[in-house]
């Protein structure tokens, strides 16, 4: 007995070392799928033909061929089909969507057609305004009846595979704008009424009433869907334009419109062959993340946080992308500041460009010194650009030649009370300074707004200057470069004092030879003080000006300057105020002041006005700067952001930005433009800010390539998106990841519009094509706020890139540090997940761009199929990744419960269905039991994979792409991964490689 027990356990221990020494002398490639040949004469299967019926071949709404000539199903055929028509192409089509707006006439034209299309076996949608005009025992509804409730609750009936994708779509959507209340009942949803069902089956239900219907008749189908979804409410057209009067682009909508269709096709295909293929986004089937990071603050060159941020994310597996702003600013900080805006009319009819090339958030051009800009205070706190501000911060300005060179120069109030002098450094017309002196005689509690005038008539310029309090000061020059106070300069005898901030400016207004005061405050009211004699500090009592509206008024904080602004022989009147405008008032013959409204220029402010807005607490002044014998504007305001051009030579930190810019190049990380629009820029001055912004870039080392991608400074374009977009593609721009619709008032990421998001192509306007070479898309909704969106997209694969403002972020311990942790775990959590991968938004779009213009031909087998790509008509801007097409397999009610095995290297199994790259033919075959984890597989890729070669038990990779490379590996047996500088985690049977820099070869060693 012992003996046998002996026997048994040496036969055991033979045969485990045979299987052990067969295991080792097993060759790598036996763990590798065999490629395959296309035999010759396959017969391809025929295409899905869908029809798009209307009352002509112009589609009413565009929306419907839009998103069905965009479907990711392959071998889709879509094809407007007017009603004259149809009757002899019917058969033709395997399904048929009805065009909006269609007529009960012209529905009852064709309805027996359509109803002996579905009965002979066609597929057919009904949109919400058709189910009342077919009989029910077509559609399966007995009746419709009102629904008031606007509640997102709603029941989902189980329904038969092939159908369930349609719910799953109406399913994610309703559930995250219902968690996240991102649909407003009074302007968002409007169901109208539902279906009370008689043979119909119901896919989504609202209590006793049905939404989305299926009904089988004869050997056919017809689906019918609530108006809710698809939503024609808001435009969801592609090309963003408008029908019906629709207010805007809705991203939410937009997309869940395209995924219901997408679904559609998918239907249609599992019906007709069993199973649907679908082109997938992404690098062989998976898709992808990204970080966009607008890069605008100007100290964050010298806090070097690009760099940071790049070396914080390759501790975490990720990789950023850069868009960098031409004017690169201080967000939230406000500075006293002067303008000069040259008059290009004739000096009767003053004229002004407005919003110049180097304006950014103001107009006109800057006053500097050799070394910079100048500015003066700085407003206190953090406020952004459209922030209400309170304090009459202003550079108060006033002109004389104070030095006697013959030069004008500037005297310069400041909310800090001191008055300065700035020497005019330049020749006639420059905007050149010495840096300005504070003047030591001369100061005021706060707020001090100084005018020139010479008082007592004795040559000298003399100031008077308010304050904040209202009050008026005489400053005498004492002929030596000083000056001396001589007090308050009273009315009968008592001290002017205003509600508050006196603005004064002197002129003999009334023309009796005697210096006037005309003088500004708070309130927003200009007082004229008549001179009693000359040299008197004794002015009359104040008289609030009057004008052709009553009393003279403009919004609070006058600053008024007098000047015979048409040249009639009338002195006229220009007041700043608050908003950063001036109002302009002609004084007829009469005495009389006729408000003119705001002064304008040739451009649109960002408001969309032509008035000169050029921040807050405008302060005008008239002169001939230029010496061309014509009236000029020099403006002291309050200005947003202290901004500079970042190729300007006196941009202060031009080592550190070229040391982040090159950390960045290094890193093989792409910069592209962070594009300044507003949304009422011309063509012409839209061109010519891409033109500023391609030299910019040029001049500073960063190759403006004519592939090049571009986001949105306050994410705002045109109001006709399609001039921007079109614009864009001219300066070789191919990719559009950060833009705001027209008239949406939210923004991406935050905006509960942005809630769904999907990326499409720009249709194009050439009727022999689908679409123009332009993407468009969103950044993902908020990951820390809005996480269950992200799960929602997930099931539909949407790659997903982040935005972030990453500048002044990057101190560790502090909130917004931690802040950008978390959203940096929450995204690899994410990745891992749903196998997502990292890479740059050029990665990605050059990703979009394989999956659009590639194509996929199928042949079934009697194993299976046979999947063949067709890369003939990717453009070259695809570049390395050409061939990297991936597909999404779903069985269909025909295959239930089979499972797949594929020669493809690239498998991954996951949201009821299979990815499988597909670079090179492939074969599928349908069996009852896989054996893909028996084989050396890719799960997925950021990055095209070459291999090199296969030689007994090594297997040699090229991972084809630089920045960040990540390859996930799959393998049965033990594996020895090696390669220069590469990270690799095992676990269990995967090997997750990351590597950074240039290509890199990868060994795999059995």
């Amino acid at each position: 007995m012992n003996q046998y027990k002996y026997l048994v356990i040496l036969l055991v221990a033979v045969l485990l070392l045979a299987s052990c020494s067969a295991n080792r002398t097993m060759e790598m490639e036996t763990y590798l799928p065999q490629k395959i040949s296309v035999p010759k004469g396959v017969n391809f299967e025929e295409e899905i033909e869908v029809a798009v019926l209307s009352t002509s071949e112009d589609i009413h709404t565009k929306s419907i061929v839009q998103h069905l000539q965009q479907s990711l199903v392959a071998n889709i055929h879509v094809t407007p089909v007017a009603l004259k028509d149809f009757s002899h192409l019917k058969k033709d089509y395997d399904f048929i969507y009805l065009d909006g707006q269609l007529g009960e006439k012209e529905i009852e034209e064709v309805k027996d057609e359509l109803i002996s299309y579905v009965n002979d076996g066609g597929s057919l949608f009904l949109s919400h305004e058709y189910g009342k005009q077919f009989p029910s025992e077509f559609t399966g509804i007995t009746r419709f009846e009102p629904i008031t409730d606007k509640e997102l609750s709603f029941t989902y009936p189980e329904v038969r595979r092939n159908l369930s994708g349609l719910q799953e779509v109406w399913r994610t959507f309703t559930d995250i704008y219902g968690k996240y209340q991102g649909l407003k009942a009074t302007h968002h949803i409007d169901f109208k009424e539902g279906a009370v069902i008689g043979t119909a089956t119901p896919l989504v239900n609202k209590g006793e009433l049905s939404l989305l219907t299926a009904q089988s008749y004869g050997k056919g189908t017809v689906i019918w869907a609530n108006k809710f979804l698809p939503n024609e409410q808001f435009i969801t057209r592609f090309d963003l334009q408008a029908e019906n009067n629709q207010k805007y682009f809705h991203f939410g909508y937009a997309s869940a419109n395209y995924l219901f269709r997408n679904e559609l096709m998918k239907y249609i295909a599992k019906e007709k062959y069993g199973y649907s293929i679908q082109k997938a986004y992404g690098t062989y089937g998976r898709p992808s993340l990204a970080w966009q990071a607008h890069y605008e603050a100007l100290y964050s060159f010298v806090l070097r946080d690009m760099i940071k941020w790049t070396e914080l994310l390759e501790k975490h597996n990720q990789i950023p992308t850069y868009s960098i702003v031409r004017g690169s600013y201080n967000g939230g900080q406000w500075q006293e500041t002067l303008r000069f805006h040259e008059n290009i009319g004739t000096n009767s009819e003053p004229n002004f460009v407005n919003v110049e090339e180097n304006s950014f958030f103001s107009a006109g051009k800057v006053l500097t010194t050799k070394e910079d800009i100048i500015r003066f205070e700085r407003y206190p706190g953090y406020h952004t650009f459209l922030s209400p501000l309170e304090l009459p911060y202003r550079a108060y300005a006033t002109v004389a030649d104070l030095n006697a060179d013959g030069k004008l120069d500037l005297l310069v109030g400041s909310y800090n009370g001191n008055v300065y002098f700035m020497q005019n450094a330049g020749e006639a017309g420059e905007l050149l300074f010495e840096s300005p002196v504070e003047l030591k005689d001369v100061h005021v509690d706060q707020a001090a707004a100084p005018t020139v005038v010479d008082w007592n008539d004795n040559q000298k310029d003399d100031l008077i200057v308010g304050n904040e309090a209202g009050e008026l000061l005489l400053f005498l020059n004492d002929g030596k470069g000083g000056f001396t106070k001589e007090g308050n300069i009273t009315a009968n005898g008592n001290p002017i004092k205003l509600v508050g901030n006196a603005a004064p400016t002197a002129v003999d207004w009334d023309g009796d030879g005697i210096i006037d005061l005309l003088v500004g405050d708070k309130t927003g009211q200009v007082y004229f003080y008549k001179g009693k004699e000359t040299g008197s500090i004794d002015v009359s009592e104040g008289i609030a000006l009057q004008s052709s509206d009553g009393v003279l008024q403009v919004d609070s904080f006058a600053a008024p300057a007098v000047v015979d602004w048409n040249e009639d022989g009338n002195l006229d009147l220009l007041v700043g105020d608050i908003s950063g405008e001036i109002t302009v008032f002609l004084q007829q013959d009469d005495g009389l002041l006729v408000n003119q409204g705001k002064l304008t220029g040739e451009t649109k402010n960002f408001f969309g006005t032509n008035a000169i807005n050029v921040g807050h607490f405008t302060v005008p002044v008239v002169v001939d700067w230029n010496m061309d014998g014509k009236k000029d504007l020099l403006t002291g305001h309050l200005e947003y952001g202290n901004p500079y051009a970042i190729d300007d030579q006196l941009f202060p930190y031009k080592r550190e930005f070229k040391e982040n810019i090159a950390h960045s190049q290094s890193k093989k990380i792409p910069l592209i433009p962070h594009m300044y629009f507003n949304e009422n820029l011309t063509d012409e001055n839209e061109n010519h800010e891409m033109e500023i912004h391609r030299n910019s870039f040029n001049n500073l080392g960063i190759p403006w390539k004519e592939d090049m991608g571009v986001n949105h400074h306050t994410w705002t374009i045109n109001k006709d998106a399609l001039q921007t977009f079109k614009n864009q593609q001219e300066y070789g721009i191919w990719w559009n990841f950060g833009f705001r619709p027209p008239n949406v008032s939210t923004a991406p990421r935050d905006g509960k519009e942005f809630l769904m998001i999907v990326p499409f192509m720009l249709p194009s306007e050439k009727e022999d094509e689908r679409f123009s070479k332009f993407i468009l898309f969103s950044p993902a909704p908020h990951n820390l706020n809005y996480a269950q969106a992200w799960d929602g997209l997930a099931k539909f694969d949407i790659p997903l890139t982040y935005f972030e403002h990453i500048e002044h972020s990057m101190k560790p311990g502090t909130k917004v540090y931690k802040k950008l942790i978390d959203e940096i775990n929450f995204m690899n959590e994410f990745r891992e997940k749903y196998k997502y991968t990292f890479q740059t938004e050029e990665q990605m779009a050059r990703s979009f761009l394989n999956t659009f213009y590639g194509d996929v031909h199928f042949a079934a087998t009697n194993e299976g199929v046979v999947v063949v790509p067709d890369y003939s008509n990717v453009p070259e801007e695809v570049k390395e990744y050409e061939k990297t097409l991936g597909i999404k397999l779903e069985l269909g009610e025909a295959y239930e419960g089979k499972e797949i095995t594929t020669s493809s290297m690239f498998f991954y199994e996951g949201n009821d269905g299979y990815y499988i790259g597909v670079d090179e033919p492939i074969k599928i075959d349908f069996v009852e039991k896989s054996t893909m984890l028996e084989q050396v597989h890719f799960v997925r890729s950021n990055s095209p994979v070459e291999i090199i070669s296969i030689e007994k038990n090594v297997l040699r990779l090229k991972l084809a792409t630089k920045g960040m490379q990540e390859l996930e590996i799959y393998s049965p047996v033990k594996l020895k991964v090696r390669g220069k500088n590469i990270k690799v985690n095992k676990n269990r049977n995967s090997y997750s490689i990351i590597h950074y820099g240039d290509e890199v070869e990868i060994t795999l060693t059995k």
